[in-house]
């Protein structure tokens, strides 16, 4: 049985090496990509699973970058994560 294949996007390198290791820890294979263009490319060379992609990128944030995604293929499945959050 094949690892599911996780794609983690992320501009932050910080941010997507922690997710990284959490996942391969977990089991799956990760894919990493610092931008939406290099995510794109990367889905293009070889579909992915699931995509974790972070919400507050530079020229591409995480629901542009699903909604290209999704033109591909209408089935991807994705978590957008983000750093910031509020407390109240």
């Amino acid at each position: 049985m094949t690892k599911p294949c996780i794609l983690v996007v992320d501009d932050n390198l910080d941010n997507r090496r922690i997710l990284e290791v959490m996942l391969r820890r977990g089991g799956y294979a990760v894919r990493c990509a610092e931008s939406g263009a290099e995510a794109l490319k990367l889905y293009d060379e070889s579909p992915f699973d699931v995509a974790l992609l972070d919400l507050s990128m530079p020229q591409m944030d995480g629901i542009t970058l699903l909604r290209h995604l999704r033109q591909r293929n209408g089935n991807v499945q994705a978590i957008v994560v983000t750093a910031y959050g509020s407390v109240e």
